[in-house]
């Protein structure tokens, strides 16, 4: 890789190492689903026009029904504007704490996921699925385990709104999705770390004479503590490389 590469991943890397961990987050009242209101807040990307209209469809497809709607579309760097209308009046400029993120999507009612760059899959899928949110999501690009629950909607803007305002106009139809078990039972921190650690004893011997020692164990209970959402999707599911940071 080039340096300038080398650089910008150590320095996401480092961004990602220093968010506090979900399981150190304190929810509580702020997790209970909060009838009426939609979450969306998604980046930009100029190299996913199609995907940056879908959402900008879907927020207006909530305001129409009567929905009370937070978040919005933000954009990287200090260009804010996108020359198209109906995308530029969702545009925020307001950053949100990682925390108030999880907190305002863990509100919502339904959330909404769009395939990222390259068609890899994109964070908001990984967050969605930790916190166990119902998902409607156009249609993904790569292959997904049989056991994820989500309502599919077409990406063809001729039938695109007229899908998602059937399925907002009827609850029912996503209140009993559930990923909960999925990631728990593949995608957490625990099942995670162990192909890091087997990989990390392959590479690094002397990391096997340790396994029953505290050096070994605090090397555990670090990879336990660190953001499961940071690296959970590639390592899981094998996607390809994508950059849909958020």
């Amino acid at each position: 890789f080039p340096s300038h590469d080398i650089l910008r991943n150590l320095r996401e890397f480092r961004a990602i190492f220093r968010q506090k961990p979900l399981w150190l987050i304190e929810l509580n009242e702020n997790s209970v689903v909060e009838k009426g209101y939609i979450f969306y807040k998604r980046t930009l990307w100029k190299n996913l026009p199609a995907e940056n209209m879908l959402g900008a469809r879907f927020l207006d497809v909530c305001h129409r029904l009567g929905f009370r709607v937070g978040g919005g579309l933000s954009r990287i760097g200090d260009n804010y504007r996108t020359g198209i209308e109906r995308i530029d009046k969702y545009v925020i400029r307001v950053r949100l704490s990682r925390l108030d993120y999880i907190k305002k999507t863990l509100r919502s009612e339904v959330c909404f996921n769009t395939p990222s760059i390259n068609g890899a899959c994109s964070w908001r899928m990984g967050e969605y699925l930790a916190m166990d949110k119902p998902i409607i999501s156009t249609p993904m690009k790569v292959e997904m385990p049989d056991e994820l629950q989500y309502l599919e909607v077409s990406d063809d803007p001729d039938l695109f709104e007229e899908q998602v305002e059937q399925i907002l106009r009827q609850p029912e139809s996503f209140q009993h999705l559930s990923n909960r078990s999925l990631f728990q039972q593949t995608l957490g921190p625990s099942p995670l770390k162990q192909p890091i650690l087997r990989f990390s004893s392959s590479c690094f011997p002397s990391l096997a004479l340790l396994s029953t020692g505290r050096s070994f164990e605090g090397f555990s209970i670090f990879l336990d503590s660190s953001s499961a959402l940071a690296c959970f999707i590639s390592s899981s599911f094998n996607f390809s490389y994508y950059r849909d940071w958020e």
